[in-house]
């Protein structure tokens, strides 16, 4: 949530409100699927709901998508209005803008990934969905952190 709202802050200094406005919605959607992803694990180690095998799959299954392709749409809003200002504007370095589209395809595809149970389609299948929102977003921080400045202003 922090991270969505400090890269809308910076897309909202370059002068894009509304990919601002997607990147912030997107930020906090995607951080409430991971509070929600972790009280449900939370709730699954309790001694009761353990003990109930039909309750502790249905919780796990529903933890699996609020950590998995829930959780890859608001990334794809976030990591994709990020990257389209950055195209724009160059708010952001050029290789990690496009660096963004490219994830934000693979969440997106990664979206559609219920069609199967199992294989390379299925949720467990796509690996690399997984690991790349989270590789862009710690690209974007260091960027950040270091105080990329934006087009027109002096470092």
């Amino acid at each position: 949530m922090i991270f969505g709202a400090v890269l809308s802050h910076h897309i909202r200094r370059g002068g894009s409100n509304v990919f601002a406005a997607i990147a912030q919605v997107g930020g906090g959607v995607a951080g409430g699927f991971l509070l929600l992803d972790a009280a449900l694990f939370w709730v699954i180690a309790l001694p009761d709901v353990s003990s109930a095998p039909a309750l502790l799959r249905a919780l796990h299954g529903l933890s699996y998508l609020c950590g998995g392709v829930a959780l890859a749409l608001p990334l794809a809003a976030l990591i994709g209005a990020a990257s389209l200002d950055a195209l724009r504007s160059d708010s952001l370095p050029r290789w990690l803008a496009w660096t963004g589209l490219v994830t934000t395809i693979d969440c997106l595809i990664y979206a559609t990934s219920l069609v199967a149970a199992s294989g390379y389609w299925s949720p467990s299948g796509l690996v690399l969905a997984a690991v790349l929102p989270l590789l862009w977003i710690f690209a974007t921080s260091i960027v950040l952190v270091r105080g990329q400045p934006l087009r027109g202003q002096p470092r």
